[in-house]
């Protein structure tokens, strides 16, 4: 090539380089819209999945349970089907130890009469009703006392309790047991089983959350998957009953999930909060009470790092520590009620997990040495040592 020539093959690069940059400058808007819209998926390296999040306290029916700082467990309230775990059948409104589940890292309850906690070296144990094979022991035995779950591969990361069945994470996997008349085990068809089952179509998961008659899932995709019972939505479907997981439309990554009672809500990686499902309560926290079967943001939260659901209410935790409820609107609760995020008089920072029960909620500090609860206390669930409802957060005793 004689020399002449370069010159005039490095005009020519110039002039096409700012066609190829215009280009550029066209596609990538118009992959952005399409990634938004979820024709796309973005690859996984844009999403950096967290450590699967573990609550050190759990709400459930008419009952509470707790971590404490020296990783025992203790609760109190109702005991009727023996879910405080103490080896007897009576309720106590003062913490008492469950027996056995020491070396704790994370509790979960439903709105039913049992729960579970998650030890240090991975293994998973439950107590309490267990009707329907939801202990997870291969029996339909209630018990008093904790037993280890069978049949789980070890070690479990995550777990989750609904009204009468169970959940766990293991190895990327969820698998469900107990009862299954709203598909919510997510295993093919409706019947119960004693002891876990993978649940299929789900990819690789990175957390679970068991709602009263449903389950969630995130994908390692930050994607939001649900199956079980969706009369009012709660499973990002139509009404009806979903037998396995369910897309729920994209909204943004997320990081953590909450099945409740009738809705979902979960936290995106930027700190806002999604929820769908009913709000005839204003469970949602948008300002009204019409129901969504697709994700909503909640109002004025932009900082939370954990959410949970319950009947008719759902609370939020953010990055400072500060609890925020909404909800409640039409359930006669003992405590405040309201269509859109109202800061908890006393929580406003230090607290590392809420929960919602039936119709009381719980929040404990993050060095777990104290728990806070609030609503209705006819079993003994606020931890007060007495059976007076309390519509702003009280001490529970001796914890």
């Amino acid at each position: 090539m004689s020399t002449s020539a370069i010159p005039a093959r490095r005009d020519r690069e110039r002039r096409r380089t700012p066609r190829r940059l215009r280009l550029l400058w066209l596609l990538v808007p118009a992959v952005a819209v399409l990634v938004a819209a979820g024709f796309l998926v973005a690859p996984r390296f844009f999403y950096a999945a967290p450590s699967p999040y573990q609550s050190s306290v759990a709400a459930g029916g008419s009952f509470t349970c707790a971590i404490t700082a020296e990783q025992e467990v203790k609760c109190w309230g109702a005991n009727d089907s023996g879910q405080l775990g103490d080896g007897t059948f009576t309720d106590s409104p003062a913490p008492v130890a469950a027996i056995g589940a020491s070396r704790a890292v994370a509790l979960s309850a439903g709105s039913g009469s049992h729960v579970c906690a998650l030890l240090e070296d991975g293994s998973m144990m439950c107590w309490g009703a267990n009707d329907d094979g939801q202990l997870g022991d291969g029996t339909t035995t209630s018990s008093p006392t904790p037993r280890t779950v069978k049949g789980l591969p070890s070690p479990v990361t995550a777990i989750a309790v609904g009204r009468q069945h169970t959940c766990a994470l293991a190895s990327g996997q969820v698998y469900c047991w107990g009862y299954n008349a709203s598909a919510e085990l997510g295993i093919g068809g409706t019947d119960p089983t004693p002891v876990p089952t993978r649940v299929s179509g789900l990819g690789t998961a990175v957390a679970v959350s068991a709602g009263t008659s449903l389950t969630c899932a995130l994908t390692d995709r930050g994607r939001a998957r649900c199956w079980g019972d969706s009369g009012d939505g709660q499973a990002g479907a139509p009404r009806g009953v979903q037998e396995g997981p369910q897309p729920i439309a994209p909204a943004e990554r997320f990081g953590q999930i909450a099945a409740g009672d009738t809705n979902s809500c979960a936290v995106a990686t930027n700190g806002r909060v999604w929820c769908w499902g009913a709000n005839d309560g204003g469970q949602l926290g948008v300002g009204d009470t019409r129901r969504r079967s697709g994700p909503v943001a909640v109002r004025g939260i932009e900082d939370a790092v954990s959410v949970s659901s319950g009947y008719r209410r759902s609370c939020a935790v953010s990055s400072a520590g500060a609890v925020r409820c909404w909800g409640g609107e039409t359930d006669g609760a003992p405590f405040p009620s309201s269509t859109a995020p109202t800061a908890v008089a006393g929580l406003t920072s230090g607290y590392g997990s809420v929960s919602v029960g039936g119709m009381h909620t719980c929040a404990i500090a993050r060095d777990r040495s104290r728990v806070e609860c609030w609503g209705a206390n006819s079993a003994g669930q606020l931890g007060t040592g007495t059976a007076e409802d309390s519509g702003t957060p009280v001490r529970v005793v001796g914890f």
